[in-house]
């Protein structure tokens, strides 16, 4: 079983419209609610990769209810800690130029009791599981420590942990030497503290965090594909240039694609091209966290992965 944990769910909101005008009256053109938050949009890919996955993490009030309905329509099985506060809604607004703008609400503050509870029905569900992936922002009331704390409480149990998070709270969580991380460039330059320009900067970057214990250092790179450490050797994948539609939660896809070759015994570099094509096919709908099987598979063609060895 996979389990999936979305701290600081949301309702994922997006606004189609003709034109976003600052400081005007801007009226939409559709309107499309998802079940949000980085860990549901892993659990989205994997039901349409048909790996089943349980997902929780806190929910509360009438968002919160509306998250697990909208979770529920899709075949995906939840587990939710119900919180006093009340979950957010994020906001995606999409004009016909394709700009976009993300208008992200904090969320809710957890109490103590809600953390101590959330920690328990946590371990519950890593006694059944091969991978916990840890997804997104902290919700106000954790301390930057939380993830690191999960992966401690995770990996004692035997399951296998991949945080996908940023800032202090993924410094923070390397301490607990996660199974794998997956950074974005800014997030890798930022738990570095340097500029990441440069094709060999991003390498060194891979290989010294691949010496802190993390098994799997993979970083994606938009159109420019993605990078990985694993096994004492760096993997480089470029993707084919196609016109993005809505690349929110692209990021989540590549993650759900990377376990899902795991999940299935692939080879490394059989899971990297399905990570990647599964990312670029998100890009190509409308929808945060979904994807076609056809353009996953014709995707998947159109890749080839360079790989080279390092010394630890």
């Amino acid at each position: 079983m996979i389990t999936t944990v979305t701290l600081n769910a949301a309702i994922d909101r997006t606004y189609y419209m003709d034109r976003f005008s600052i400081n005007k009256v801007n009226r939409t053109k559709r309107i499309i609610s998802e079940p949000g938050g980085k860990g549901i949009n892993v659990s989205k890919i994997l039901k349409i990769l048909n790996i089943n996955t349980v997902s929780t993490g806190f929910l509360g009030g009438l968002n919160g209810q509306l998250i697990k309905r909208l979770a529920d329509e899709k075949g995906i099985h939840s587990d939710f800690a119900m919180i006093e506060g009340e979950s957010r809604i994020c906001l995606n607004i999409i004009d016909e130029y394709t700009n976009q703008t993300e208008i992200l609400e904090l969320g809710p503050t957890i109490l103590e009791r809600e953390w101590i509870g959330f920690k328990r029905k946590l371990l519950e569900l890593a006694n059944k599981s091969t991978y916990v992936i840890l997804s997104g922002s902290l919700p106000k009331g954790l301390l930057t420590t939380a993830y690191q704390e999960l992966i401690e409480l995770v990996q004692q149990n035997g399951p296998r942990a991949i945080v996908d998070t940023s800032g202090q709270p993924l410094k923070e969580a390397l301490k607990a030497k996660p199974f794998m991380i997956k950074p974005n460039i800014d997030e890798l330059s930022e738990i570095t503290n340097r500029p990441l320009q440069t094709d060999d900067e991003i390498m060194n970057a891979l290989i010294e965090l691949s010496h802190t214990g993390v098994s799997v250092v993979a970083v994606s790179r938009g159109s420019d594909g993605a990078m990985a450490a694993y096994d004492n050797c760096i993997y480089t994948i470029s993707i084919p240039k196609l016109s993005v539609v809505n690349p929110v939660g692209s990021g989540d896809a590549f993650v759900a694609g990377l376990v899902s070759g795991f999940y299935d015994g692939e080879s490394f570099e059989k899971s990297l091209i399905r990570a990647s094509a599964a990312g670029t096919a998100n890009a190509l709908q409308e929808k945060a966290g979904d994807l076609s099987l056809e353009d996953l598979n014709s995707l998947e063609k159109q890749m080839s992965v360079n790989q080279f060895s390092f010394t630890k």
